[in-house]
């Protein structure tokens, strides 16, 4: 072989050694277009296993889970459901949605409506067919609102205070049925607890200690800040790291000396369209926190929109309650479809309050229009269309029921009572802090040494015969001005 080798010329050994070549390149490049062909199979399939393990989590139904309800009859009881699954390699989570009810007299007034436009304006089969797919659409949309990172782990049993559907899903590894298993809950009817007053406006220590929440829990949507000291209300969303720390939504309110002054508590699912108050007022939108401690409205007269506390309406961005959250109408519906169970609510006189403080309209001047809320979306609200005129003084108004409202006085004293004959030093009460107890510091000024005639003029604006009673009274003394640092709160007997 070698001697053949040696035998052949030049030019052949040269062409035999380039083929040579050729043939290993060949054979690398075949190697590792095979090896890449390997790695694509091999990515290709882990791609498949994930997709399949991620459209694999089961949908939860009757065969694998067994749910049990507590009563099945009409009740005004709260519910308990308890839920055990057959499949022990995956975790059961839940969401809550309260059903919200129409109010009975929009609801009637709509359906009056639609029968008369349907009378005037000849609406077709079609059109109404057109209406319907409409409302399915928003329906649907609703339901998509609802992501997989709303769900909450299930742990023993879940506790429904109101008609609610709870939608089930079994997660693995953070991923999630694709289909979700609904629990409609309507036999609570509550409706006469929304009619009975409540005893008082207050959380005994008991529930306070029983509700408190002593863990840190992000599951819910929002976090609720109540700055009882600036009266506003700071709604926090979540950032990136899964932490309430975005400010989305300010709002004023007016809290009282009952209201908590520490501590986070749970909202659940009990709330009222409309609800009876301490005091013989109503409420719309009320929403629990703990013990008769709600969110809620400026109070109503009775169940009617029209019926609006409206000099207590003027008393917003103030501490004016016997212990609840007040709220524009606007805000308290905010609250009420949003914030739903498990949304921590947290009472403090220390919060930054990022967004401010929010304006509230003084609607007393306005006697055709202060029966309603302004920020009332109700049909009926003359605030929408108004063409709003200057507000009209206020100082007597025989319309005004028998209850203790701000009076316009010259001079307003400590006392009301005075006589017209006092000689004693005159007393000023200065308003300057809701929380501190009373502080007096007597500032005596040697200018006022002369005699110093003070009238003050004590005007009962609930009086209905619109009298107004005057005592004058003249202080021959130094006049002794005490600033009392307490708040000046108008006691008016309900929220």
């Amino acid at each position: 072989m070698k001697e053949k080798l040696f035998e052949m010329s030049v030019g052949k050994r040269i062409t035999i050694i380039f083929i040579s070549i050729l043939v290993i390149v060949a054979l690398i490049v075949s190697a590792v277009y095979f090896l890449n062909n390997k790695e694509d199979e091999l990515e290709t399939t882990s791609g498949e296993l994930s997709n399949y393990s991620e459209v694999n989590v089961p949908d939860v139904n009757e065969e694998n889970t067994k749910i049990e309800v507590s009563e099945t009859e009409l009740t005004s009881n709260n519910i308990t459901v308890n839920v055990s699954s057959k499949l022990e390699d995956y975790n059961l989570y839940y969401y809550i949605d309260t059903i919200k009810e129409l109010e009975d007299e929009e609801q009637n007034e709509q359906e009056d409506n639609q029968e008369v436009d349907q009378k005037e304006n000849k609406i077709s089969k079609e059109d109404n067919q057109e209406v319907d797919k409409e409302k399915n659409e928003i329906s649907e949309e609703d339901k998509q609102k609802i992501t997989d990172e709303n769900y909450v782990l299930y742990k023993d049993s879940i506790e429904i205070e109101a008609n609610s559907k709870i939608y089930f899903k079994y997660e693995l590894d953070g991923k999630y049925s694709e289909n979700q298993y609904t629990l409609e809950i309507n036999n609570i009817n509550k409706e006469e607890e929304a009619k009975e007053e409540p005893e008082n406006e207050k959380a005994t220590e008991e529930e306070l200690k029983k509700e408190k929440v002593t863990s840190t829990d992000s599951s819910a949507k929002y976090y609720v800040i109540v700055n009882y000291s600036s009266n506003v209300v700071t709604v926090y969303g979540k950032d990136a790291n899964n932490n309430y720390t975005v400010p989305v939504k300010a709002m004023v309110c007016s809290t009282g000396v009952s209201t908590p002054r520490s501590g986070v508590y749970k909202l659940t699912t009990t709330r009222y369209r409309w609800r009876a108050l301490f005091g013989g007022v109503y409420g719309q939108y009320a929403v629990k926190i703990v013990g008769n401690i709600l969110f809620h409205s400026v109070p109503y007269l009775s169940p009617d929109n029209s019926k609006l506390e409206y000099w207590e309406y003027d008393k917003l961005g103030t501490a004016a309650s016997a212990g609840c959250i007040r709220l524009k109408v606007i805000d308290a519906m905010w609250i009420y479809n949003n914030c739903g169970s498990g949304t921590q609510v947290e009472f403090t006189a220390n919060s930054a309050n990022p967004l401010g403080k929010p304006s509230a309209q003084k609607i007393s001047g306005y006697p055709d229009l202060r029966g309603f809320d302004p920020t009332d979306p109700a049909s009926n609200n003359p605030w929408k269309n108004a063409n709003i005129p200057a507000p009209q003084p206020t100082t007597n108004n025989s319309n005004k029921p028998n209850t203790n409202v701000p009076s316009n006085n010259t001079n307003t004293n400590a006392n009301n009572n005075l006589n017209a004959n006092n000689n004693n030093s005159n007393t000023n009460a200065v308003n300057k802090n809701p929380e501190t107890t009373d502080k007096k510091e007597n500032n005596t000024s040697s200018n006022n040494t002369n005699k110093v005639n003070n009238t003050n003029t004590n005007t009962n604006k609930g009086n209905t015969n619109g009298s107004n009673n005057s005592n004058t009274t003249v202080n021959d003394k130094t006049n002794t001005n005490v600033v009392n640092k307490k708040s000046d709160k108008t006691t008016s007997g309900n929220e």
